[in-house]
């Protein structure tokens, strides 16, 4: 069992997989929202997606690395 605040290549993994499923759903959902005039929802669903895309790459990053602290390594130039 992992400590609070730390996870598993296999549980960054499994977000990373999620969060990409959650903000293809969300994207596909705002277009469904702006053809039907609801241009709020669509607004909203639109920052769910940039959101979850956003929790993807983070997760994403870890689950690459291996890491196990939950924090994406330095970007080197």
């Amino acid at each position: 069992m992992t400590k609070p605040g730390k996870q598993t290549h296999l549980q960054a993994d499994q977000r990373a997989q999620s969060a990409e499923y959650i903000a293809d759903l969300t994207v596909e959902l705002s277009k469904l929202a702006r053809r039907s005039h609801l241009d709020l929802v669509a607004y909203l669903l639109d920052i769910a997606s940039l959101e979850a895309r956003n929790v993807a790459n983070r997760e994403g990053v870890v689950a690459k690395s291996g890491m196990e602290t939950g924090v994406a390594p330095a970007i080197q130039n």
